[in-house]
C-alpha cells in the first residue's frame, strides 16, 4: 500500500458527522418536549422530574433512540392476544 491509499482509509467526513450529530441533537429535543408534556401530567412523575431535571434532560436527549424503542415496547397491544385486537376495534 502507498501513502495516497493510506490517506483515502482514514480520512473523516466532518460535515456529515456534525450534521449527523445536528439531527440526533435536535430529534433528542423533540423527544424531550414530548416527555415533559406528558410526564408533567401525571403528578407523582411530575416531582419526580422536577427533582432531577437535569439529569432527566440528558438522559433523554443522549438515550433517545433507547428510550424510544422501551416506550413503544412497553405498550400493553405486544401482549395481547391478535383476536382481542380486533375484537377491541370493531
Amino acid at each position: 500500500m502507498d501513502d495516497s491509499t493510506m490517506n483515502i482509509l482514514y480520512e473523516i467526513d466532518w460535515d456529515l458527522i456534525s450534521e449527523i450529530a445536528t439531527y440526533y441533537f435536535l430529534f433528542g429535543l423533540i423527544f424531550l418536549a414530548g416527555v415533559l408534556h406528558y410526564g408533567f401530567k401525571d403528578p407523582d412523575e411530575k416531582a419526580d422530574i422536577a427533582s432531577n431535571l437535569g439529569v432527566v434532560v440528558m438522559t433523554i436527549i443522549a438515550f433517545w433512540p433507547y428510550n424510544l424503542i422501551c416506550m413503544v415496547l412497553s405498550w400493553p397491544v405486544w401482549l395481547m392476544p391478535v383476536g382481542d385486537l380486533f375484537r377491541r376495534h370493531k
